[in-house]
């Protein structure tokens, strides 16, 4: 024993000399040391509803039991998220993202990138729930008047080296319009951001770099390649890892670089991954969750926690909202949809399909039915699109639906490439077209979402609920379009003495000449019945004064007429329709022989049926002409042919044919009666509402004019009606400047 005692001291002077030298110093640099990460992504705020289910019933006690054994086997691990935790759960969005950020502290989440459905939370609602916890909100590029609105960066102590955590968002992440104008929030260009946050950090001292990103493979490529000192990519959230449409787990780079992804579907991920001069993936598994028991103190407590949560949710949207009856009511994508184009008066409503849950009403419907069936509670806006635009969405509409336009018509009526349509959507869902379509930002924000519309309507008319929403086609709907082509106004005053020659090729005397040709269409329509109303005017007048200062008036057109056309708007193979047609003037002209002002007046009814497609009218008709005043004469019936053409081409270019035809075949006269009018014209657009047209306009008349002669005999005079074959024909050319405008009244 003593021996062995001697012994010992000895052993400990050198022990004790070497002491401060061992413990005092640090690990070689280039010592290699393993850091093991747990992820969680996509959890989506699913806590289960039901007051009496079973743990294992509910994901987060799952994920909390599974996570808590993990951690357990493997001391020093760190825990993060990757987004997309917040929505759409119902208990999650009830607490405004409180629960989850209870979750997170409860488990030592170190932090949570804020993804595209985090920030639907709204982020003042996200800042209250992230304070007095340890986890940390991160984002670089969500900015508030420009200054990072979430932590860029954090940075964690492993072994001798320092590694830092950079997160950005995706793109898609949306901002509330309210946050928008009040606070000034909105997503800031990813790459001037992570160079911002990998500055900071590499001021800071530290090399090595692992990027959180929610960003397209495409965008985290780039990254990489302009910050060398990013080692790792961790893709999750708004990106689960998919290249040429099939899923993968890590892609990596010549130069050992790599990005990782969380593809699962539910459960968590190790990330195993080596630190020294660079930062290597040694490991990546994908656990999912089982059945497994607790006895953690923390558990217990966040236990406690969330069923607090659940009383008092089932306590403030227990109230009664509507009784629906005992049958069952589908509540999907589709009906939303329906029920948005009818309460907004909306042509077409654009939808995603995860903006509502697939749920049942049945009974008395509550408060959190409706919390639990919508997802979307962004506010709703109604825009305008072309039918350019709206085509070119339909063609590649993405993950979208687009309800009410079935890629050629609306109602059942072609759609016109340069008129625009109503449309209502989510504010995400518009930001995601106005990013595809490159909107010019205009918009009506309702301030509702399409929870607060659900819940007007099962209060009242309850349209959410029928199996027939063909109510939405029978919606009136009106235009007016306004055409003003070629107006003009001159005045020349002309000073001469009476014996002065005129020089060649000047007036003669003074004159004021002006004119107008316009059109306006008043329509009123809906899926079955259309009804247009067109008042139209040609005129052009020149007024002067003659050698004796009588003011003399001379009309080169003279043309006042009103259309009525109602189209009955059954299939495209039959559409029948009738139109009621008055010509007459717009200044009454003076008979010269009787001293009468006359107004000529020519009315024409007709029926028929009219083919309508994009580019082309055509329709063929019976009915009559005939003279109501200035002369009255006997009517002429017959058959009727128009034909409206117009096709854009070029982007600018704009072809357009009018035929308007009438002929009579009349058993008392030999000779037919034709009447036809043409016109071609040839567009160019200068904008939205300007046009120059050339343009060329034919009108032919043949008919059988009747004249009374007298004759004279010794005793008496008498009269012989003679009839003439008469030709009335006009061709004319004309340049011109057109305004064109349209309204929509829904």
């Amino acid at each position: 024993m003593r021996m062995i005692g001697t012994t010992w001291r000895r052993a400990i002077v050198p022990i004790a000399l070497l002491a401060p030298l061992v413990f005092g110093m640090r690990l070689p640099a280039n010592e290699r040391s393993v850091l093991t990460i747990f992820l969680t992504a996509n959890l989506e705020g699913r806590f289960s509803l039901s007051g009496g289910a079973r743990d294992a019933d509910d994901p987060f006690l799952m994920l909390a039991r599974n996570l808590l054994y993990a951690r357990g086997r493997t001391p020093g691990s760190l825990y993060l998220d990757m987004g997309n935790s917040m929505t759409p759960g119902v208990l999650s969005r009830f607490s405004y993202g409180s629960l989850v950020m209870d979750f997170f502290d409860q488990f030592d989440c170190r932090a949570t990138l804020v993804s595209s459905r985090d920030i639907s939370i709204g982020t003042e609602n996200l800042d209250q729930g992230a304070r007095g916890r340890s986890v940390r909100l991160l984002s670089s590029n969500i900015v508030a008047n420009g200054e990072p609105l979430f932590a860029p960066s954090f940075e964690y102590v492993q072994g001798t080296r320092t590694i830092g955590f950079v997160g950005v968002s995706s793109k898609r992440a949306l901002v509330d319009i309210a946050e928008q104008k009040a606070r000034n929030v909105e997503i800031d260009d990813d790459r001037e951001s992570v160079g911002r946050a990998v500055s900071d950090l590499r001021k800071r001292g530290v090399r090595s770099i692992i990027l959180l990103s929610g960003l397209t493979t495409a965008e985290n490529m780039r990254l990489l390649r302009s910050f060398p000192d990013i080692h790792l990519v961790i893709s999750g959230g708004d990106n689960r890892g998919e290249l040429s449409g099939s899923p993968v787990s890590r892609i990596q780079l010549a130069d050992g670089r790599a990005i990782v992804f969380l593809s699962g579907e539910s459960g968590f991920w190790r990330l195993t991954i080596g630190v020294d001069e660079r930062i290597s993936v040694t490991d990546m598994r994908y656990f999912k969750l089982e059945p497994l028991p607790s006895s953690d103190p923390r558990y217990a407590q966040f236990r406690r926690r969330l069923a607090q949560w659940k009383r008092k949710y089932r306590r403030e949207t227990n109230d009664a909202i509507a009784d629906v009856g005992e049958a069952d009511h589908i509540i999907d994508p589709f009906r939303i949809a329906n029920l948005l184009r009818g309460a907004f008066g909306a042509e077409v409503a654009v939808v995603e399909p995860g903006m509502a849950q697939d749920g049942i009403l049945r009974g008395a419907v509550r408060r959190h039915d409706v919390l639990r069936a919508i997802v979307d509670e962004h506010s709703l806006f109604t825009y305008t699109l072309t039918g350019e635009e709206l085509t070119d969405l339909f063609n590649d509409p993405g993950d979208l639906i687009i309800n009410g336009f079935s890629g050629e018509k609306i109602q059942n009526y072609p759609v016109q490439d340069e008129r625009r349509y109503k449309i209502v959507s989510t504010q995400r869902v518009y930001e995601l077209i106005e990013d595809k379509l490159g909107l010019d930002g205009t918009f009506r924000n309702s301030w509702k979402s399409a929870g607060d519309i659900v819940r007007e309507d099962l209060q009242g008319r309850q349209n959410l609920l029928r199996d027939d929403f063909g109510y939405l086609e029978r919606m009136f709907r009106s235009t007016i379009d306004f055409y003003i082509s070629s107006f003009f106004y001159e005045r020349l005053t002309l000073v001469r003495d009476e014996h002065i020659t005129t020089p060649p090729g000047q007036p003669e005397r003074s004159y004021i000449r002006w004119g107008i040709e316009s059109a306006v269409d008043f329509t009123v329509y809906n899926r079955y019945h259309q009804f247009i109303l067109t008042p139209y005017i040609y005129y052009i007048k020149e007024e002067y004064e003659d050698k004796d200062k009588v003011l003399q008036k001379y009309f080169l057109m003279n043309q006042l007429r009103g259309t009525f056309v109602y189209n009955l708007n059954l299939a495209w193979y039959t559409r029948p329709y009738h139109k009621s047609l008055v010509d007459t003037v717009v200044e009454a002209e003076r008979n010269e022989e009787t001293g009468r002002d006359l107004r000529p007046v020519l009315i024409r009814e007709t029926v028929g049926t009219a083919i309508l497609s994009k580019y082309v009218d055509g329709r063929i008709g019976v009915g009559f002409e005939k003279w109501i005043q200035d002369p009255v004469e006997d009517p002429i019936y017959g058959l009727e042919a128009l034909l409206t053409v117009k096709v854009s081409f070029l982007r600018y270019l704009t072809y357009s044919l009018s035929v308007d035809a009438f002929f009579s075949k009349r058993e008392d006269v030999d000779p037919i009666y034709v009447k036809s009018q043409i016109e071609n014209a040839l567009a160019f657009k200068l904008n939205s509402l300007l046009s120059i047209s050339v343009k060329h306009k034919w009108y032919y008349l043949y008919s059988r004019v009747s004249v009374e002669e007298e004759h004279e005999t010794e005793d008496d005079y008498y009269y012989v009606t003679k009839h003439y074959n008469e030709k009335y024909d006009y061709s004319r050319i004309m340049v011109s400047l057109d305004l064109k405008t349209d309204f929509k009244v829904y």
